[in-house]
């Protein structure tokens, strides 16, 4: 995808030599997904599967986490 290498070179642009000027554009590509996905999933399918669809999007990376069995080391398991 050519968009993305664009937006992260303009973030260093606006932000400057930050380190974490990419997780900027990460932040606002996820806004522009979920805003996306809740549309056309409320559209489709109601209110409510819109909800529920976008908070499985944003708790699966910890449900990955979780999975795998990382995290256990944190917790001094």
């Amino acid at each position: 995808m050519w968009l993305y290498p664009y937006l992260v070179a303009c973030s260093y642009d606006v932000f400057g030599d930050w380190a974490d000027a990419p997780m900027v554009v990460n932040f606002f590509l996820l806004l522009l997904f979920l805003a996306t996905f809740f549309y056309f999933t409320w559209r489709l399918a109601g209110v409510l599967a819109a909800v529920l669809g976008c908070m499985l999007w944003l708790s699966l990376p910890l449900l990955l986490h979780a999975g795998s069995g990382g995290g256990g080391a944190v917790l001094e398991l």
